[in-house]
């Protein structure tokens, strides 16, 4: 089990403390990331983030996307997520993830929520 700590479903209100199942990168579209640079999200809910990396979502790929997205640190050190688009990730325009811990956001238009 993962701890999760961070906002439920996509509210700003609404906040979810608790353990999460590992499963999501084995049930759900995933793509592991093995290095740093940009990512389409164009049918994937999941990104497996497998080291340090920088990793910048490309926002095309989540418009019109009414489905939460998954981001997990499985590499034992922080990875670094951004948007191309100069967004915030629950807030943060670098959004640091810390290893064993994930993050479940959906996309508003602009930003990960």
């Amino acid at each position: 089990m993962t701890e999760y700590v961070g906002p439920l479903n996509g509210s700003l209100t609404r906040k979810y403390a608790g353990t999460l199942p590992d499963a999501p990168v084995y049930f759900l579209a995933t793509q592991n990331v093995v290095r740093s640079g940009v990512v389409d999200m164009t049918n994937l809910n999941c990104l497996n983030i497998i080291g340090g990396f920088v990793v910048t979502i490309k926002t095309s790929g989540l418009l019109g996307a009414r489905r939460p997205f998954y981001f997990l640190a499985t590499g034992g050190t922080a990875c670094q997520l951004k948007l191309d688009n100069g967004g915030t990730i629950s807030g943060k325009s670098i959004y640091v993830l810390n290893p064993g811990t994930v993050l479940l956001v959906s996309f508003d238009g602009t930003n990960l929520l």
